[in-house]
């Protein structure tokens, strides 16, 4: 993901993705998207970038929130950090790239696909999603 890699100061090397990692990057991507709808110069981008951060948001939330449920609020802890947010023109052509680094990369390095079924049926609506959105753009 862009940016991640400074998301705290001091950056300290982890073998393995945690939770409050994977939280933090749903955030980049919620910023991210929101960023895009406000800058974009096109009526669609606007407009559908308006789409997915609404439902992304609401998406993003049931999520988190199955997850602190099933694994408890403290892992959703995460010091200080921040999130790296880019203009459109950086940030339009990998903004997918992101939302599929976190949910088919970062998520799968968390969460076990058969311990964790509930949780990938989640992910896997976001994923709907923001194959919706990609697909509504190409209408231009």
């Amino acid at each position: 993901m862009f940016g991640m890699e400074d998301l705290t100061e001091p950056q300290e090397m982890q073998e393995k993705a945690t939770i409050s990692y994977f939280m933090l990057s749903l955030m980049q991507i919620a910023d991210q998207a929101k960023i895009i709808h406000w800058q974009t110069g096109l009526d669609t981008e606007h407009r559908h970038f308006g789409m997915f951060y609404e439902g992304f948001i609401d998406q993003m939330d049931t999520l988190v929130e199955a997850i602190a449920g099933k694994y408890g609020s403290q892992h959703l802890k995460f010091g200080e950090a921040a999130v790296m947010i880019y203009d459109y023109e950086m940030a339009m052509p990998v903004f997918f790239d992101l939302v599929n680094d976190a949910l088919r990369g970062t998520f799968r390095q968390i969460f076990d696909k058969d311990d964790d079924s509930e949780l990938y049926n989640l992910v896997d609506e976001i994923l709907d999603l923001s194959n919706k959105t990609q697909y509504l753009l190409q209408q231009k």
